[in-house]
């Protein structure tokens, strides 16, 4: 269900926005989202060690950074 939602995501930036990039931070232990990330056209680029912080623990955690960006 994540994958199909993120494709109806994606469908609508490249059809109807005039964005021209997507930029997110994915937790690095979530492997299963990395990957929904890629199926639906982001590209992983950089790991970022504690990238990400959780609001209820005060904990960082590690993540990779996703992008995609519109073709000329």
């Amino acid at each position: 269900m994540a994958t199909e939602a993120g494709l109806a995501i994606m469908h609508w930036v490249k059809q109807q926005s005039l964005l021209s990039e997507v930029h997110t931070i994915c937790a690095a232990a979530h492997e299963s989202s990395c990957r929904v990330l890629e199926k639906i056209g982001l590209v992983r680029g950089q790991f970022l060690p504690d990238a990400l912080l959780l609001k209820a623990t005060g904990e960082r955690i590690d993540g990779w950074s996703y992008r995609w960006r519109r073709s000329e």
